[in-house]
């Protein structure tokens, strides 16, 4: 009676455990994709599924043999195929249809050798060992889901792969020690299970609300520094990681140009054709600037229709002729809506970064330039060094 208790006990524990991550995986912030959405789900079954095995595997105890084999094994392998379906829907991806077909037929098969070897009344250790290699499988495939999908960079990711490996880990010791019988009473075997059960819940959800958490990060990380109309880098970006770009010169040694740019009577293009138009030409105006620009470059709106490139490694000539390549690409390529084609022009300000290191500096120099580009005559590039070609003896280059 007193093991019965204690059972009763650790099963409502455990259940409890399993609430509270239950209600936990509600608080966390929900993804905009349906699939990734999903994800959540998936691991409230793999809660759900756990504490269910758990309570199967105290029926041996209380000595309920046959419902014991009929939800043990099953329950503790779904439970973690609940894990793969949560890391593969956490990556937005679907399960391929052999794959489905693959776990179908290994949960069948597992609950067929489970009542088979309930029928030739073969030893607990075969059908705890069945149970081990059922559960293993599971977990192998989500990690290798993890590694195939994840990003490295992400630090949730690597908690959540992390926290997997230690699950596998914790299985492939926890087992070994209770098929020996180390301990001898039933109720401190179900002790010892709760504990692996409780720790696995654990891991799971940490790892999950780790990449959950991560993930958000992310997201308003890119609403604080990305524009909302052109989607490039805006001013906070460049406020909070200028160091970064002048640390960076210096351990490389690497010269650094600015260039600034904005479009060429841009209020006339508001004023005739309307607002949505204009923010239409400025989306056109970024894509024909990123067409042409490095991945190592960073574009920036730096306000209005004026916006900003840093140009790392970049020498003074070689950020010329790319400022060159950008004006001609952007007055060869008009903007086109409905019956309508709106000729663009922009005009450019180039300096170099490598003689103070102060990339606001530069940056001032750079919008002097563009202020001489646009009071000659707009549709060009100006340099702001006194020992460079000027601008009419560059644009006369360039032709």
């Amino acid at each position: 009676m007193e093991e019965a208790i204690l059972i009763t006990i650790l099963t409502a524990m455990v259940g409890a455990f399993a609430l509270i991550g239950i209600v936990f995986s509600y608080a966390l912030p929900s993804p905009s994709q349906p699939d990734k959405a999903s994800a959540a789900y998936y691991a409230r079954l793999f809660l759900f599924f756990l504490w269910l095995g758990f309570v199967f595997l105290c029926l041996r105890a209380l000595e309920m043999q046959a419902l014991h084999v009929a939800g043990c094994n099953i329950s503790f392998t779904l439970a973690a195929y609940m894990v793969y379906f949560t890391v593969v829907k956490r990556h937005g991806n679907q399960p391929r249809p052999s794959h489905m077909a693959w776990i179908i037929g290994h949960l069948v098969t597992v609950q067929l050798l489970s009542v088979l070897a309930f029928w030739l009344a073969t030893p607990f250790w075969f059908s705890d060992t069945l149970l081990a290699i059922s559960v293993f499988i599971p977990q192998v495939l989500a990690l290798r889901a993890k590694y195939r999908s994840m990003d490295r960079r992400n630090p949730g990711d690597r908690v959540l792969c992390h926290l997997l490996w230690v699950n596998i880990v914790v299985c492939m010791i926890s087992i070994p020690v209770y098929l020996l019988d180390a301990v001898t009473s039933g109720a401190q075997q179900m002790l010892l299970a709760m504990n692996v059960v409780v720790i696995l819940m654990l891991n799971v959800m940490l790892g999950f609300a780790a990449s959950v958490i991560h993930s958000l990060v992310v997201r308003l990380r890119k609403q604080i520094y990305q524009d909302p109309l052109t989607k490039c880098h805006n001013r906070h970006y460049l406020q909070d990681y200028a160091s970064t770009f002048v640390d960076t010169m210096q351990v490389h040694r690497e010269k650094v140009c600015v260039l600034v740019t904005d479009v060429d009577h841009f209020k006339s293009i508001n004023d005739r054709y309307g607002h949505l138009t204009g923010d239409n030409a400025l989306n056109h105006f970024t894509y024909q600037l990123q067409q042409e620009l490095r991945d190592s470059d960073v574009l920036i709106r730096w306000g209005g229709e004026e916006f900003l490139v840093v140009l790392p490694g970049c020498t003074i000539e070689d950020a010329a002729k790319l400022a060159e390549r950008l004006r001609q690409r952007v007055a060869l390529q008009p903007l086109v809506i409905d019956t309508h084609s709106i000729a663009l022009t922009a005009s450019f300000g180039l300096a170099d970064v490598a003689r103070d290191c102060d990339l606001f500096a530069a940056i001032d120099r750079a919008d002097s330039a563009l202020y001489d580009a646009k009071s000659s005559g707009r549709d060009k590039v100006v340099v702001f060094d006194p020992n460079y070609r000027t601008d009419k003896t560059m644009s006369m280059a360039f032709q």
